[in-house]
């Protein structure tokens, strides 16, 4: 007997094939493949076939679908009842998607590379079509539909790499071309049709694709290009010689799993580990099903490793790590995860971003890596994506972790730097500002003006003027056009030298810091000390994208790092502990990629908890679970972005150094 999905539904017998077309039943057999040899509860099944209002005969209903498939399948045992479920016996080459799956992990462990495009090769040959015909399914079926056309394109792409580092540039264009026009959002097709005619001698040609793909994502989804696809875009424009001296493709023939994974799941478990393979880019829903104890071989320890610099410009690594030794503490006090305790490495006196503390991490064997603030983790992806480790910051708010392809394994607690801009709306609505001026240093406002902008535009406050600091326009001249421009509150968006050096020149022009209202963006949020002259900052409010603590937080960070001198970051951190400790909980293994899979589910959409001894009693009553923790409600989205964040609002005394005054929540979208 053969089960094909990739493509309209078929079960065959030899010569013999018999196609499904009825919904019903193509969602009885995806729900059971998505678990095989494993029972299927009855009310995940009825999800599945029934997703929005099940009739009162459901469970009547599902009992005549089985028995409908069990005669498609000239085999009644195939598919067995269990306790409250049914279980679907197949071996993997029965099944199209599981032969599938090996000849892909064939593929991306292949060498040379003519071996690897052609396992590609055989791989997508074996789809006829969308999965399961693209029948509509519901509950679990539907995930697991969703998951195998994700994997198909991850497929394809991976395959267009093997193929571009052999060289064969111009044999691709064209079917690129097909792809970007059918999946726009996906800036990997794009940068492949860019190189493809970079190397066939095309370069306008590729360029123009860059603007074709720019103007896609700022017309649908009004963001810029990732910085992947901007860089080969200054490469091709100055012939970069990375670009002469190899293809450029983004060929990885490392396969994303580890040793101990890989010996201890079997077949059902392998399916399991699609969950976490599609893109960030196309991601369309997250798993909250828990897979069934029995489905996975018994764990180890959960190995946390803290990437949390404590120098350079990154000064919250002390904080956020005395918070994860807290929440550490307070698991393996409560027996641990999964009946082992948890180990935490890392955490050590590193610099910011450092690519050899990302290896030393992994050579430890971590399941999750809690990493640092800023851009810099978009290094360490391409080093913990492909071993399967799940990663969950506690700080970053740069917005292209929400679309970049971290394959479903990055999270995060704080709030988007385009959700700041809207906190800081939110404040000078509150205070009944109509006149706002904008002073910012950057290159751009970036998603903190972009954020500012589209919250004010909500309100009766308007920004009458955006003042950029650059070499040609300094601080005296804006010093100057502010004092004429007379705006009732000032936004600014830079950091603390930008700080300095605006009050050194606002005296000349009658101003200061303290004879308007002003504004700080979170870059800006340090204790001044002397650096300005007493009371400087005296009116200045500031936002930041993390919670204040409670006490008795505060208290267990202080005993674990007395020399602490801020608390920025350590409830997000304690909370990014807690949330991986569930997930494992919740997948039955303590590995990143079947963690990964499970941390939305654990964030929203089940029994509220707040600690994690009760929400793992919970988990293991067989109970869904919503932990909101210390920072606030958690409620992961589809990207791994948090669905509302917690600000902190802060002032500065006449000191120049910055108090707690409160913090309130803002909802994303």
């Amino acid at each position: 007997m053969e089960i094909l999905v990739l493509g309209p539904v078929e079960i065959r017998h030899g010569m013999l094939a018999t196609r499904i077309t009825t919904p019903k039943l193509c969602a009885l057999l995806a729900c059971l493949l998505a678990h095989p040899n494993a029972a299927v509860s009855v009310d995940r099944l009825v999800d599945a076939l029934w997703p929005v209002a099940p009739p009162r005969s459901a469970a009547d209903n599902l009992r005549a679908y089985v028995a409908q498939l069990r005669r498609m399948m000239d085999d009644a045992s195939r598919i067995a009842a269990a306790t409250r479920g049914y279980a679907l016996t197949v071996v993997p080459d029965e099944v199209d998607a599981a032969r599938f799956e090996r000849l892909l992990r064939m593929a991306r462990t292949a060498s040379p590379r003519e071996r690897a495009a052609e396992a590609y090769g055989q791989a997508l040959a074996l789809w006829r079509g969308d999965a399961f015909g693209g029948v509509e399914l519901g509950g679990v079926a539907r995930e697991y539909a969703i998951r195998l056309d994700e994997e198909r394109l991850a497929a394809v792409e991976e395959g267009f790499d093997a193929e571009l580092a052999m060289g064969r540039h111009k044999t691709l264009v064209g079917r690129l071309r097909g792809l970007v026009e059918e999946h726009p959002m996906r800036e990997r097709l794009w940068a492949q049709l860019m190189l493809a005619l970079y190397h066939s001698g095309r370069q306008a040609e590729a360029l123009s694709a860059y603007q074709d793909a720019r103007t896609r994502l700022v017309e649908e989804l009004g963001l810029e290009p990732g910085p992947e696809l901007r860089a080969l875009q200054r490469d091709i424009l100055t012939a970069s010689p990375a670009l002469r001296l190899s293809s450029g493709s983004r060929v990885r023939l490392t396969p994303p799993s580890r040793a101990r994974l890989a010996a201890a799941l079997g077949f059902a478990a392998t399916l399991l580990l699609v969950t976490v393979v599609p893109a960030a880019t196309a991601r369309q829903e997250r798993s909250t099903a828990r897979p069934p104890a029995a489905a996975v071989a018994p764990a180890d320890e959960l190995t946390i490793g803290a990437l949390l610099p404590t120098t350079d410009t990154c000064i919250y690594g002390p904080a956020a790590i005395a918070g994860m030794r807290v929440a550490v503490q307070e698991i393996n006090a409560a027996g641990g995860v999964l009946g082992r305790p948890v180990r935490l490495v890392g955490g050590g006196d590193v610099p910011e971003f450092d690519e050899a503390a990302v290896r030393d991490l992994l050579s430890q064997d971590v399941d999750v890596i809690v990493d640092a603030c800023d851009e810099g983790p978009l290094e360490m992806l391409d080093q913990a994506v492909p071993a399967g480790i799940l990663m969950i910051s506690p700080s970053n708010t740069g917005r292209y972790f929400t679309t970049d392809d971290d394959r479903g394994l990055f999270f995060r607690l704080a709030g988007t730097d385009a959700l700041e801009g809207r906190a800081l709306a939110r404040l000078v609505e509150q205070a009944g500002h109509r006149k706002v001026a904008v002073v910012y240093s950057y290159v751009d406002d970036g998603d903190i003006g972009a954020g500012l902008r589209a919250g004010l535009d909500r309100s009766r406050a308007k920004i009458a003027r955006w003042f950029r600091v650059t070499s040609e326009v300094n601080f005296a001249d804006i010093a100057r056009d502010l004092s004429r421009l007379d705006p009732d509150a000032v936004v600014f968006i830079g950091n603390d030298d930008d700080v300095e050096g605006m009050i050194e020149e606002l005296p000349a022009y009658g101003w200061s810091m303290r004879h308007k209202k002003w504004y700080f963006a979170d870059t800006a949020v340090f204790d001044y000390y002397d650096a300005l002259p007493r009371g400087a900052l005296a009116k200045v409010k500031a936002i930041s994208p993390h919670t204040h603590p409670p006490d008795w937080l505060r208290e267990r960070m202080s005993q674990i790092d007395s020399s602490l001198d801020t608390d920025y970051y350590g409830a997000e951190a304690y909370d990014a502990v807690v949330l991986a400790a569930l997930a494992a909980e919740a997948a039955h293994d303590d590995s990143g990629l079947l963690a990964a899979a499970q941390l939305t589910g654990v964030s929203r959409e089940g029994r509220v908890c707040t600690t994690f001894v009760v929400c793992r009693d919970l988990l293991r009553r067989g109970a869904d679970v919503d932990y909101n923790g210390v920072s606030g409600p958690i409620d992961f989205d589809d990207a791994g972005d948090v669905q509302e964040a917690t600000f902190t609002v802060s002032r500065f005394d006449d000191a120049n150094t910055v108090w707690f005054d409160r913090t309130f929540r803002i909802k994303a979208g």
